[in-house]
């Protein structure tokens, strides 16, 4: 049932196959890529004329899915390889009439409109001329994936972005020309639905992260440089800003795009319709950049003016003086990185003892670093007249204002983004919501409302109404 469960994953599924127009079509039917209740429309003729016509019909009756994302669920396409080689003429003819590129769109827009392609009696190279027109006339450009399992399937292996090869009986050139190897066909199924999709959540998570905790801390700079003027005075200690990348803020995301799932395997193969998420590009697209920046932006501004008002000017030490530049300095550089760690630890859905404890070591390093630094005799060799770093630590920790202040700026910092994500989770739940609360044994529990891929029940969405 592999193909039917990718086909609940709202995956796009051709298949192109050597054999005969009637082993194609069994082969359709056997994995439940065709149904009963299919509209099948034949491209067999060599004409481009009669081509051109049967697919212009076509489309008209089925117009309503002309362009759209979503194909019809009732619309099937069996094409052969003589017709293949009227539509696809555009792709080999350096000079290529305006008809012939005319017909190949036309092909392809009404090809996307179907739920299943099957291709029969097409050659090796025919295979890789399919591959490569859907990805050179696509719009966005897709992502396309081959899968096979002998010589033949070798030139369509190259041309995909990427070729899965399957050891079997047919030898194992397939495999030794692809990008990933599995022994059996099923296998695909777990390779895509639970491997695939979690290592585009996390890669989309590392990638979104790195960058919100970096505008984070250059934002604070910055508006450091407007609440002084401009007078070019150091906000943190150099040596302390160095060790932001590769200490402070490091180690979480590094083990968070290792560990981190966000539903368990058994639910991403209950429920593929998870995978959409990834095929529509939810999670890594400008949209979720800018909510990442415009987050990091805020906190920015809470994470800094609180400390500030805090400190700067109002706060005195037992002898008198004032905390200073310095002191605020290192208190603000504390609740940003607390802050960037305890938010790592608020998204991850898989926490772990090793994820926990990486999260808290940051801050915990951060914090011996920072101590050790100001302990450090030489520290006090680079001090100048209105920057002195030395001892700066052990006044900052000694005060109870200073953890107050802190606790106080990170629960600012943190709890807006808390209190919307709780009300879209409760009053807007995305299927990973509620799939994730029945994989923790919530409601009627996991597979409770899952449809198996065969169930005329339907090839949609397992059976989860949200209201």
């Amino acid at each position: 049932d592999a193909i039917a469960t990718l086909a609940l994953a709202k995956i796009r599924i051709w298949v192109l196959t050597g054999d005969k127009q009637e082993t194609a079509e069994n082969i359709g039917f056997a994995c439940n890529l065709l149904r009963e209740d299919m509209e099948r429309v034949y491209l067999v003729s060599d004409q481009a004329d009669e081509l051109r016509h049967s697919i212009e019909e076509a489309t008209l009756t089925r117009f309503e899915y002309y362009g759209k994302d979503q194909p019809c669920d009732k619309l099937a396409l069996i094409v052969d390889g003589r017709a293949l080689m009227s539509m696809m003429a555009a792709l080999e003819k350096e000079n290529a009439s305006k008809e012939d590129k005319e017909l190949m769109t036309k092909f392809l827009s009404f090809a996307n409109m179907c739920r299943a392609v099957i291709a029969c009696r097409v050659s090796p190279d025919q295979k890789r001329q399919i591959v490569s027109m859907v990805k050179r006339n696509t719009v966005p450009v897709p992502m396309t994936l081959s899968i096979g399992d002998g010589a033949n399937d070798v030139p369509m292996l190259l041309e995909a972005s990427v070729g899965i090869g399957i050891s079997g009986n047919e030898g194992m050139q397939a495999v030794r020309s692809s990008d990933y190897a599995i022994a059996q066909f099923a296998y695909l199924k777990r390779l895509l639905l639970v491997h695939g999709r979690s290592n585009y959540k996390r890669v989309s998570t590392v990638v979104m992260y790195s960058l919100y905790k970096n505008c984070f801390l250059v934002s604070s700079l910055f508006l450091y440089g407007i609440f002084t003027g401009w007078t070019g005075t150091a906000l943190y200690d150099s040596l302390m800003l160095a060790g932001f990348n590769v200490g402070w803020a490091f180690a979480g995301i590094i083990v968070y795009g290792t560990v981190e799932n966000d539903v368990s395997p058994a639910a991403a193969l209950a429920y593929p319709q998870l995978y959409g998420s990834g095929v529509r590009k939810e999670d890594f697209n400008v949209r979720v950049l800018v909510q990442w920046e415009l987050l990091a932006l805020g906190q920015t501004v809470l994470c800094f003016l609180l400390p500030a008002y805090a400190y700067l000017g109002r706060t005195a030490r037992t002898t008198g003086e004032d905390e200073g530049l310095v002191t605020f300095g290192m208190c603000h550089l504390q609740a940003l990185v607390i802050a960037v760690n305890i938010k790592l630890l608020l998204n991850t859905a898989n926490l772990t003892y090793l994820s926990i404890g990486v999260y808290l070591g940051s801050i915990v390093l951060f914090m011996i670093g920072g101590l050790t630094h100001s302990l450090w005799p030489l520290s006090s060799l680079f001090a100048t007249e209105d920057y002195v770093f030395y001892n700066i630590q052990s006044f900052l920790y000694a005060s109870a204002s200073s953890w107050l202040v802190q606790l106080f700026t990170v629960v600012c910092v943190l709890l807006p983004e808390q209190v919307l994500t709780y009300l879209q989770r409760t009053y807007r739940p995305s299927l990973r919501d509620v799939v994730r609360e029945l994989d923790l044994g919530y409601g009627d529990g996991l597979m409770a409302h899952a449809t198996a891929p065969g169930d005329k029940a339907d090839a949609g969405p397992a059976q989860i109404q949200m209201v």
